[in-house]
């Protein structure tokens, strides 16, 4: 059977035959069978020249010593025991006003800084403006009528004491009246005058009879006005005492009606930061907040800083270990490289049955501006005879033969994947912990592989040999 796929004879010619090239096209089986031996001969010497290159630079690598940088947490055997939990303050507030109104200013923002006593908001109070204003007039006037009233009693005292030096002029002239007659009447009786003399007299003693009569008569009449005028002074005194008792009463009023007002003005009970703000101009302000109500149960939130605390859930087992006054690590989640020192404020006298946890309120010895409510971290409760060195930060120790410089700056070669990397890197200064070794400022972070005294050729990305 002959092949189908089989290249055709070549005729037996002469020379000049077989100089001639053949243009028939190859069949597709005879070109994979032509082509398919270059390429593994081609992959083939691609393997044997990695290999020789890889064989040629592992000869050529430099010979280098490495070691571990090892760090040291601060709080290694002072930790009693550790908890997890929240910053939170002791004194917080959502400050109200003590009435309702609209609010018409609000004079601070979330992040301001206020002292006690500093305006926060300012409540309508219009009407209030005009119940003072009105109160005060009531005053004005009441005192107006004690002074009327004091008026009239000055009055009414006058006309008693001109009533009585009245009484008193009649009183004398009627007993000068009788001495007069009686004198008379002792003279015509005794002879002692003439006859013309006593006709005179007994003239006389009848006119000072009418006289005495009709003095007796003024008299009377003169103390019933003394004693009208003495009732008048009277009902003044009364009504001068009814007029002060208004004035107290006014001037009650008066201060109800400023205290009133006073409400209207919202102002800061201690000193704080603004950490929200819950209303804005023209809303309905209330201090009881109904449910579904879109009036506002306050108008800003007040948190005093130099109260926050954390609280803290410590297992049942170890709460034990926490004991009140002691001293504390707090590491905030956002400030892991920044511990903060703490003192066991107070255990809470009862535990969490669904957690089986006791809480426990950790203060703050001294706290900066990175500090903010419901940020979270953890507590670590220290043994106290360690405490002190506990609350520094963690040491990070390298050899120092590893620290070098590269153009002109500070750092380290480090082993990764077999080759040689750079990392800038710097050691502390001030004497070292142990000999050979060196603290770490900055760069490393513990647990890197770092070449000790590396040659001078190195270059980033070089293949290493590390000698034991």
């Amino acid at each position: 059977m002959t092949d189908r796929n089989a290249p055709p004879p070549v005729p037996v010619g002469d020379g000049l035959d077989r100089l001639r090239i053949d243009r028939t096209p190859p069949t597709p089986g005879s070109r994979r069978r032509s082509k398919a031996p270059w390429i593994w001969v081609g992959v083939l010497l691609l393997v044997i020249g990695g290999v020789a290159y890889s064989k040629r630079e592992s000869l050529s690598a430099p010979e280098v010593r490495t070691a571990k940088v090892r760090r040291i947490t601060a709080t290694e055997g002072a930790v009693r025991t550790s908890a997890s939990g929240y910053v939170v303050a002791r004194t917080r507030a959502a400050i109200s006003s003590k009435m309702s109104g609209r609010l018409e200013k609000i004079q601070v923002d979330v992040g301001d800084r206020v002292v006690a006593g500093q305006m926060l908001g300012e409540l309508g109070h219009a009407d209030l403006d005009a119940s003072v204003a009105q109160a005060e007039a009531d005053i004005e006037v009441r005192r107006r009528n004690i002074a009327t009233a004091e008026a009239q009693h000055a009055a009414a005292d006058a006309t008693v004491r001109s009533q009585t030096t009245r009484v008193a002029e009649m009183d004398a002239r009627l007993v000068d009246a009788e001495r007069t007659v009686a004198l008379q009447e002792k003279l015509v009786a005794g002879g002692a005058g003439i006859r013309d003399t006593l006709d005179s007299a007994k003239m006389q003693r009848s006119v000072m009879a009418e006289q005495v009569s009709r003095g007796r008569a003024g008299v009377e009449s003169s103390k019933a006005d003394v004693a009208r005028a003495e009732a008048d002074l009277a009902s003044a005194a009364a009504g001068i005492m009814a007029a002060k008792a208004g004035l107290a009463a006014s001037e009650a009023a008066v201060a109800y009606a400023r205290a009133v007002r006073a409400d209207a003005f919202i102002v800061a009970p201690f000193a704080g930061v603004v950490v929200r703000k819950e209303a804005e101009v023209g809303e309905m302000v209330s201090p009881v907040n109904g449910s579904g109500s879109t009036t506002r149960g306050a108008i800003v939130t007040l948190v005093d800083f130099a109260s926050l605390e954390m609280e803290v859930d410590v297992i049942e087992r170890d709460i034990s270990k926490v004991v009140d006054g002691a001293p504390c690590r707090i590491v905030l989640d956002a400030r892991r490289d920044h511990p903060y020192a703490g003192v066991v404020r107070q255990k809470v006298p009862t535990a969490d049955r669904a957690t089986s946890t006791v809480q426990v309120k950790v203060a703050f010895k001294d706290v900066d501006a990175f500090v903010l409510p419901e940020m979270g971290g953890r507590v670590e409760f220290l043994d106290p005879a360690r405490a002190d060195s506990a609350l520094g930060k963690d040491r990070v120790i390298a050899p120092a033969a590893a620290f070098v410089e590269r153009d002109g700056k500070p750092g380290v070669w480090i082993l990764r994947d077999g080759r040689a990397e750079w990392l800038a890197a710097r050691k502390a200064d001030g004497a070292a912990s142990a000999p050979g070794e060196a603290d770490v400022a900055e760069g490393l972070a513990g647990g890197e592989e770092v070449i000790v005294s590396p040659p001078a050729n190195l270059n980033p990305g070089k293949l290493v040999r590390v000698v034991q």
